[in-house]
């Protein structure tokens, strides 16, 4: 059991860094590479228009085998689709949002430091855990 524990720390652990990466921090960091490498332009604007449905795939089949496997039960795998995609969707919204904090509010760091910036980022980790269990409650409600 502590096993399976440490495994599912592991994956969050890894979503929360992707995440964080691709959705939040995706177009700085496509700004940052596309100043260095301009030959890759037109490779890093296909995925970055990519980069939404790619992540809603991974985390909706990610989450239908969390959910599936830390219910306890032996289940299918697909009864908790509907957990999933409210977890997903929420995840994407969230990261959205919050990488507008890094988009358009940027200058007003100088201002406040790096410390709002911090505590955006707990309300963020806060958010997504919220939306997991948005959607292990609703898979435990459609039972």
């Amino acid at each position: 059991r502590r096993l399976a524990s440490v495994f599912y720390t592991i994956i969050f652990i890894i979503l929360f860094v992707l995440t964080l990466l691709f959705l939040v921090l995706g177009s700085a960091i496509s700004d940052l590479i596309l100043s260095r490498f301009v030959f890759l332009s037109e490779i890093i604007n296909h995925i970055l228009g990519l980069r939404t449905i790619i992540a809603a795939c991974v985390l909706f089949v990610t989450f239908m085998f969390i959910y599936a496997f830390m219910s306890g039960k032996r289940e299918s795998i697909f009864k908790h689709y509907k957990g999933a995609l409210l977890a997903a969707g929420g995840w994407i919204v969230v990261s959205y949002a919050f990488s507008i904090y890094f988009t358009y509010i940027r200058n007003i760091s100088y201002m406040y430091g790096s410390i709002g910036a911090l505590i955006l980022l707990m309300f963020w980790i806060f958010a997504m855990i919220c939306v997991i269990f948005l959607g292990a409650e609703l898979n435990c409600m459609s039972d």
